[in-house]
């Protein structure tokens, strides 16, 4: 929940200043709670006897999120502006949030396991660091790659706003089957 509201508040303040640094440091706090996010709902969808599915599920789904909003924001840009764009996706956060605390508000929180090893065992596993590496190429990279196709298509090839976003998000869409199937 309080991830979430971390997005929520920087996704809702965002368009209060119109100035770089505030931008930035709204960017920040965005960054921040999505990353907690991230952590949270990960460790929650590797719960249970299909652990490897929920984990691709999860993927899935923030491959879908991505998408809609390469999608769906010039459509809101062109519609209502920068500051309106950026107020529709901090109210969604918090939306999401408050739903995520209503329905999650009921369950007691589960213990984490103590950690027995040091964190710089975990720096030495190959495994992890292989791990890390097809996560970067399969999910980080992606996620980070295609608004920039957006950017590309319309530099290079003149296409519409619209066009190349929705051009951008067919690979982070495509994500969300492709993910789960690991």
């Amino acid at each position: 929940f309080w991830s979430l509201l971390l997005v929520a508040a920087g996704g809702c303040l965002l368009p209060a200043i119109p100035d770089l640094v505030w931008i930035v440091l709204c960017r920040f706090v965005i960054g921040v709670g999505a990353g907690a996010a991230i952590v949270a709902g990960s460790l929650a969808a590797r719960q249970g006897k299909y652990a490897a599915l929920g984990l691709g599920l999860f993927g899935g789904a923030m491959q879908v999120g991505a998408g809609l909003g390469l999608l769906v924001t010039p459509a809101l840009f062109g519609l209502f502006g920068w500051r309106a764009t950026f107020a529709v996706w901090g109210a969604l956060a918090l939306v999401a949030s408050f739903l995520c605390l209503w329905m999650l508000g009921s369950e007691a929180p589960h213990p984490a396991a103590a950690a027995t090893r040091q964190i710089a065992e975990a720096f030495r596993s190959p495994s992890l660091w292989m791990i890390g590496l097809v996560l970067l190429g399969t999910l980080g990279l992606g996620q980070a790659i295609a608004p920039w196709l957006a950017v590309y298509f319309i530099r290079s090839y003149g296409l519409s706003l619209q066009l190349s976003a929705l051009l951008g998000a067919v690979g982070l869409l495509a994500g969300m089957l492709f993910r789960p199937l690991g």
